[in-house]
């Protein structure tokens, strides 16, 4: 229990500030952060993506979307075997 609350609700707090005066963005780094000290193949999968699409389109937000998206796409296709 205590690896999903630091996984959902440790990020979502970090991003609550950027819901107010646009200050945040903290949200990404902690999420790998967790990932990191969870699973960290995942992570690693998750960093690779964020730094393919950093490097093809230079725009931070894009790439953590991706590599958000990366993530679940990983896991099903890692336990379809």
């Amino acid at each position: 229990l205590g690896h999903c609350y630091s996984l959902n609700v440790e990020p979502v707090a970090r991003l609550v500030p950027f819901v107010r005066r646009l200050r945040g963005g903290k949200g990404v780094a902690t999420t790998l952060g967790c990932l990191l000290g969870l699973a960290p193949t995942l992570a690693l999968v998750a960093l690779g993506v964020f730094l393919i699409v950093f490097s093809l389109f230079r725009i931070v937000s894009l790439a953590s979307v991706v590599a958000a998206l990366a993530v679940p796409i990983y896991v099903a296709l890692a336990t379809v075997n």
